[in-house]
């Protein structure tokens, strides 16, 4: 026996029409003879059965009972489907009672109806099942929804449902048990680094505080000398210490000079500096507006000086540090009982001079290209390459080809 559940739609309806044909005559019979029709069932009276062929009534009892199977098992899966969704009694209570009354209520209309509306039914059904079906899922769908929903959320602390599908991150690697031996060495390393960084700060802290001892005793020098003379103002005549402030006022006054002097020096230095810079600014300007440094050094009059680039106001050390008199002034003390002044240290800032570098071949091969006649483009002022000599002398004349016919010397 096939079940009704895999044919195809195809099939169901040719097996709907073979069915329509084979009863038709039958059912023409039973009309003309008046016998009455079960309709729960399908099958007609005993007169029925004897006017209609073996064949009819075997496929009809196989076409009833894959109908019949088919539709109960579908009928069992939906109550199931849909007692699993009602939960609560009372709409369980309610949807049997339900059920009970339709039940009942279905039973004498069934019983009632003809045997022709069997075929009709029959036809219709599978597509009624399907949408049935399609509609049951929606609804369960719909019902677990609402009844999650309906659910009070838990709060547990804790990954997520996401966190929880993500792969686990990469632990720290464990480099397993260290030996005691191995702590104790990188124990008695980081102690000799605080050894030596505590041995470095005392010799600091030593350094400092030699220097404080030596402020102080200037100090205390300054402090004495200022004590002696307060002594000398209260015992001594008013004419000596008139003579000594005359001598310090003195002193203050060549001083201040030799300040003026220098700062009138600084000045001068400043302002032909300032100058300097202007007419570098407007060189540049115009230099830009012409068209730039190719174009100068094509220039028609040939070569042309420009103002040099002029120094930056910090690279200008003005008042500068004299080694010869960095220890003592050989013009002003007679002795010298110091270290001579080759073993004093150097200025405590360089010069602004840019490094000394070499010039290769190349480089004095492109200098000897620049040099050309500006009256006669097609003459070469190139030097000719040095001749063989030892004597500076040979090397000079032979540098420029010789003595001339005028010269005087021979």
């Amino acid at each position: 026996m096939v079940s009704s559940e895999n044919w195809p739609p195809n099939g169901q309806l040719e097996a709907a029409l073979a069915l329509r044909s084979l009863w038709a005559p039958a059912k023409a019979e039973r009309q003309g003879h008046g016998g009455p029709l079960n309709g729960t069932n399908g099958e007609g009276s005993n007169e029925d059965v004897g006017h209609s062929s073996r064949l009819h009534r075997d496929l009809r009892a196989e076409v009833d009972d894959v109908l019949k199977s088919g539709l109960l098992r579908r009928m069992a899966r939906l109550e199931k489907q849909v007692k699993l969704l009602w939960q609560d009694d009372g709409l369980i209570g309610a949807e049997a009672e339900n059920g009970a009354q339709e039940e009942a209520t279905s039973a004498p209309a069934a019983a009632q109806r003809p045997c022709n509306e069997t075929a009709a039914q029959t036809e219709g059904g599978v597509q009624d099942l399907t949408a049935a079906q399609h509609l049951a899922e929606t609804v369960a769908k719909a019902l677990r929804r609402a009844n999650r929903c309906a659910e009070p959320l838990k709060k547990v602390y804790g990954p997520t449902d996401q966190q929880e599908k993500l792969p686990d991150p990469p632990g720290e690697k464990d480099d397993g048990p260290v030996r005691e031996t191995v702590t104790l060495r990188s124990t008695l390393s980081c102690l000799e680094q605080n050894l030596s960084s505590r041995s470095r700060q005392i010799g600091n802290l030593s350094k400092q505080l030699d220097h404080v001892e030596k402020e102080f005793k200037g100090k205390s020098i300054e402090a004495e000398e200022a004590i002696e003379k307060l002594e000398k103002l209260r015992h001594q005549p008013m004419q000596q210490i008139h003579a000594e402030r005359l001598q310090t006022r003195r002193k203050r006054v060549l001083q201040m000079e030799s300040n003026l002097k220098e700062s009138k020096e600084k000045a001068k230095v400043y302002q032909a500096l300032a100058h300097q810079q202007r007419a570098f600014f407007l060189q540049s300007e115009r230099v830009s507006a012409i068209g730039g440094k190719e174009v100068m050094s094509r220039h028609p009059a040939g070569e042309i000086f420009l103002v040099p680039t002029p120094a930056s106001m910090e690279d200008d050390n003005v008042q500068t540090w004299d080694v010869g008199c960095a220890i003592a002034n050989p013009y002003i003390c007679d002795s010298w009982p110091f270290e001579p002044n080759v073993l004093a240290r150097r200025g405590p800032q360089e010069s602004s001079m840019p490094p000394f570098a070499e010039e290769t071949e190349e480089d004095l091969e492109e200098e000897n290209k620049r040099f050309r006649n500006p009256f006669r483009p097609g003459l070469s002022l190139r030097m000719p390459p040095p001749r063989g000599g030892n004597s500076d002398d040979e090397d000079f004349d032979d540098r420029y080809g010789g003595q001339t016919e005028t010269a005087r010397s021979l």
